[in-house]
């Protein structure tokens, strides 16, 4: 799987199209991709470089420049002699900006219109590719350029950060021109319902078990925790304990809630190892809520659990859960005889819910494996549970016993401490993600973007088109341990329910999980396998289709 160039929420591999070249006067990140003929412009003007932002001749509709600035104005002498980008719209760095703004931009002086083409105003997606839009100089004020959406053209999509690049060829009114390229970003706001979506993820969030042992890699965070966004110190700026903090990501179909709960770790040490721990670990659980028209939140069905990338457990309730539900009992599934079920199928015991709902796990020291309250005895799954007065912490005074659930702060443990009791905070998975996605360099956030392919075509589900590119590796030190799972992101999870004709699929378990679900258990009820909403494939079919009506519910 290759790299890729994104555009909205959507990505294609990249092609020789892709390759830019430099602007004159201009940086490099603001070059252009155009293949068309370069724009003809009076003898008396410089021509613009040949960069072409939409794909369109800049003498297209594309541009409308009806102002009556000439470039004799008397007064040109009064003009300042350098060019400026006084203010935009949004403002530089502005954030949960609503999808239908038009972008304006204002300078120090009225610009010459025949350098006022869509070569001269780049909008791209943060370092990953540039969109289509329209030029429009202000008939009344020449000093204002607005942006807005070319007519059959997507513009803006949510939680998306963009860069607008004014290139410094542009001119005022009697020539002057800017010293260099300007630039501002800003940043949509989160898919509608998001208020929903967390008030969802804390009904059901997990309680935490943590077993500390080492301070530095011992506790979940954010993997910016420590200020900035590069992975690939994160190790060794830890410390101590941080702030506890979880992931959470929300996929809904029309009968049910998949409700994605990750936890981050600056690092591990598996096993019996010694010395430097490894870089980044990644746990997760996700829960399978079934929708009831008389609960906001519908009710637990299943969860399955998953670490190192690949190991994964199936957990069903027990006969009595399902009785006090009055629903059939969710049973594990053995799969096909040419693919059979291999992933570790487990029942929760009485101590493994929490006020019947949410899951209550255990995280060993070291090795960040992810379990529920029963003891799991395959060779390769080592996330046992100890018996005893201090279970399931190991009777070991060189380890401090602490319990994380779901609040409004997040705890920092001072160090030193034992047992006691601790808030975690939820934050939105896809707010680290999107808006990030293009940071994939040395000293940046991830490592790759790598193509997701769905399982199959599934007339009632994903079909091949489903396709986008997702970051599957956070940044390393330089001298980082090499482990199995080091450095992966859950995009990268693949797990024994995600196997298919012999291969695992990665991603699944975040993208699809409908289809992973339908791997993993039976479930008796109605299943729906088209999605209501699924972010990071741009699926949002709530409003839009009849069973997808009821996709969002109001908060109680």
């Amino acid at each position: 799987m290759g790299d890729a160039v994104c555009v909205a929420n959507s990505c294609r591999a990249a092609s020789s199209q892709d390759v830019e070249e430099d602007g004159e006067d201009g940086d490099p990140d603001a070059s252009d991709t155009s293949d068309t003929e370069d724009v003809q412009q009076p003898d008396t003007v410089e021509p613009p470089p040949d960069a072409e932002v939409d794909g369109h001749d800049d003498t297209s509709d594309d541009i409308d420049t009806h102002a009556d600035a000439d470039a004799s104005d008397p007064d040109a002498d009064t003009w300042p002699e350098a060019l400026e980008l006084v203010t935009t719209l949004p403002a530089d760095e502005a954030r949960d900006i609503g999808l239908g703004v038009g972008i304006e931009l204002r300078f120090n002086q009225p610009l010459d219109r025949t350098t006022v083409t869509p070569s001269m105003f780049r909008v791209e997606v943060l370092g990953q590719g540039t969109i289509p839009h329209r030029v429009t100089l202000d008939p009344e004020d020449p000093s204002i350029v607005r942006l807005n959406p070319s007519d059959t053209d997507d513009w803006l999509v949510t939680l998306t950060t963009y860069r607008v690049v004014v290139m410094a060829n542009l001119r005022g009114i009697a020539g002057a021109r800017m010293e260099s390229n300007a630039t501002f970003t800003f940043q949509t706001r989160p898919p509608r319902g998001e208020a929903f979506r967390e008030a969802l993820a804390r009904h059901y969030a997990p309680v935490v078990y943590l077993e500390v042992e080492n301070e530095v890699i011992d506790t979940f965070t954010r993997v910016d925790f420590d200020g900035d966004l590069d992975a690939s110190n994160n190790l060794r700026n830890s410390q101590r304990a941080q702030e506890a903090w979880t992931y959470y990501h929300v996929v809904e179909t029309a009968t049910h809630f998949f409700v994605h709960y990750l936890f981050y770790f600056p690092g591990q040490l598996p096993g019996t190892l010694t010395g430097d721990p490894y870089e980044h670990a990644w746990l997760g659980v996700m829960v399978i809520a079934q929708r009831q028209a008389e609960s906001s939140f519908g009710q637990l069905r299943a969860f399955a659990t998953m670490w190192e990338g690949s190991k994964d457990v199936a957990w069903v309730g027990p006969a009595a859960f399902y009785q006090a539900q009055q629903t059939s009992a969710v049973s594990h599934a053995a799969g096909t005889p040419s693919e059979p079920n291999t992933m570790v199928r487990m029942t929760w015991g009485d101590n493994s819910l929490e006020d019947g709902r949410r899951p209550v796990l255990f995280v060993p020291a070291r090795h960040h494996a992810l379990c529920a309250m029963r003891s799991i005895s395959q060779t390769d799954y080592t996330c046992t549970i100890t018996a005893g007065p201090t279970s399931p912490f190991r009777s070991d005074s060189r380890v401090f016993r602490r319990v994380f659930r779901a609040g409004e702060t997040a705890d920092q443990p001072l160090p030193g401490t034992s047992s006691g009791e601790h808030s975690y905070r939820l934050i939105s998975f896809a707010s680290l993600v999107w808006p990030n996605r293009h940071l994939r360099a040395p000293g940046q956030l991830f490592e790759t973007l790598e193509e997701f392919v769905p399982a199959g075509n599934d007339p009632d589900g994903l079909s091949m088109d489903n396709t986008t590119f997702v970051p599957t590796r956070l940044q390393e030190s330089a001298n980082a341990r090499v482990f199995r799972a080091s450095g992966q992101t859950p995009f990268a999870f693949t797990g024994r329910a995600s196997r298919r004709e012999g291969a695992d699929l990665r991603a699944v378990w975040l993208l699809d999980p409908s289809w992973y679900a339908r791997r993993a258990f039976v479930f008796p009820e109605n299943f729906a396998r088209r999605y209501c909403f699924n972010f990071f494939l741009s699926i949002d079919e709530r409003g839009r289709l009849t069973f997808c009506t009821q996709a969002e519910p109001e908060l109680p």
